[in-house]
């Protein structure tokens, strides 16, 4: 009897695991910018925090648990960057320095939970400060990430990005964007080019295999709405390419770093189409469309200018076979009236298949998105309103309107400004009349202020000679 229960036990838990791997579809659970905050003095005013703080423990367990409660179990978890505080220092408010590698081995912990369940993190900005060396930090995730990404944590170990295989015919490329920001305080652009050189060879080996590739990274490439290239031109430039090159084997590309829920079109240009042609590829194949996706945060950011983004993270329907994006499902916490109840309360927002009618998710539905927004002023009004999970506040008039959507369709900066220019005129005569105005004012003012001073105090001297002479 005892064999017989044994075989049974074994049996009721090889089952789930079995018929999952059979499924042609599986789930991604996707999180970016936890910007997890451990140490003793975060900020509790409210027990999940407010907006503008970083993801407190509290607010971190809820997420997880949130997770869990969605009931499948997920084949794998991404989280793209940004895991550390974003107190770029980590001093507390004790003056206690926080390691970055503590925190990151903190959300590692909690990612462990998910038994069975690997997970892939692509490293931000907050992931890698100066408190350390960075070969430092490379070295301990590597470490930390090395059950879930075997061999490939030697890559990650000496330059911070990693390719690993997901399943039988799709791998995982990891990015470490902090190369391509010239901001960075260690920007080199050997490392960055020898970045792009590896992505190459990576996206190459992947396509002779007939592989399918899955990107993710933290700071996304391409041009925001108000006309600044997010990565230094010349790398963001040969990315671009990369991705036009290869854009018949990628079927997601996912960043994290924006802090909202907005996508990217990258149209595979003429140059890559007539080379396709030339090499024998099929006419009616010889452009692709490819989308890069970016998601809200779980910490309830708040940058300057813009509305608050409520904690949020996503759930994709993918397919096992392809790799292909089939559906993907936003959550996200009201943070107010979890806070005043004092439980956490997460609901899904909307799927793309439901707010956009589109399935599967991939550039060529995602270019018919873009065309809807550009002629629907209420899908556009519910996607402004979707980017900060439903917490954005901000007005987007149709210059605003038409910014947003140069940088959705262009990724680069010259095709960004011809997009814009039609409206310069409109941009000028609404925004920056009145400002090139300021400077002029400025030293109209500031020159008669001088020719005051100028006439009182020539005006004292001249008196006092006056004075002189007379009583001379």
């Amino acid at each position: 009897m005892t064999t017989v229960a044994s075989l049974l036990l074994l049996f009721c838990i090889l089952l789930p695991l079995a018929t999952r791997a059979q499924l042609p579809t599986g789930k991604i659970v996707w999180l970016t910018d936890i910007n997890l905050d451990v140490s003793p003095t975060a900020k509790t005013g409210r027990r999940f925090g407010q907006f503008g703080d970083d993801t407190n423990v509290p607010l971190w367990a809820a997420t997880i648990r949130s997770i869990r409660m969605l009931g499948a179990q997920p084949d794998f978890i991404i989280v793209t960057g940004n895991s550390v505080t974003s107190n770029l220092r980590n001093i507390s408010a004790d003056g206690v320095v926080v390691n970055p590698v503590d925190t990151l081995r903190a959300v590692t912990v909690a990612l462990e939970s998910f038994t069975g369940v690997r997970s892939f993190l692509a490293l931000g900005p907050t992931d890698v400060i100066e408190n350390l060396n960075r070969k430092q930090i490379y070295s301990a995730v590597a470490q930390m990430w090395q059950p879930w990404i075997g061999d490939d944590a030697q890559t990650l170990a000496k330059y911070g990005y990693y390719t690993t295989r997901t399943g039988d015919n799709t791998v995982l490329m990891a990015l470490n964007t902090n190369l391509f920001l010239e901001e960075q305080i260690d920007f080199s652009d050997i490392a960055a080019q020898a970045h792009i050189s590896w992505l190459r060879n990576m996206l190459e080996h992947a396509r002779r295999a007939r592989d399918n590739v899955i990107v993710i990274g933290h700071t996304p490439p391409g041009i925001d709405e108000n006309g600044r290239a997010r990565w230094a031109e010349n790398f963001q430039e040969q990315f671009v390419d990369l991705i036009e090159e290869y854009s018949g084997i990628i079927r997601m590309m996912l960043f994290g770093g924006t802090h909202s829920d907005a996508f990217q079109i990258v149209t595979q240009s003429k140059k890559w189409r007539d080379l396709r042609v030339a090499k024998g590829v099929r006419s009616d194949d010889s452009e692709q469309q490819n989308v890069i996706l970016m998601a809200p945060s779980v910490a309830p950011w708040k940058k300057p200018n813009r509305s608050p983004s409520s904690p949020a993270f996503r759930v994709l329907d993918y397919g096992r076979a392809n790799g292909e994006l089939i559906n993907l499902h936003q959550y996200f916490m009201d943070l107010t009236i979890s806070n005043q109840l004092d439980l956490p309360l997460w609901t899904q927002l909307y799927s793309f298949e439901s707010a956009y009618e589109i399935r599967p998710v991939n550039g060529w539905s995602m270019l018919d998105v873009y065309n809807r927004l550009s002629n629907d002023d209420r899908l556009m009004s519910e996607y402004i309103d979707r980017q900060g999970a439903v917490n954005t506040t901000k007005s987007c008039d149709s210059i605003c309107r038409r910014r947003l959507l140069c940088s959705i369709k262009h990724m680069r900066s010259v095709d960004w400004m011809n997009c814009v220019q039609p409206f310069d005129d409109e941009y000028n005569a609404k925004y920056l009349t009145n400002e090139a105005w300021v400077p002029i004012v400025a030293g109209a003012l500031l020159l008669l202020f001088v020719a005051s001073l100028f006439v009182y105090f020539g005006t004292r001297a001249v008196r006092s000679w006056c004075g002189y002479k007379r009583f001379a």
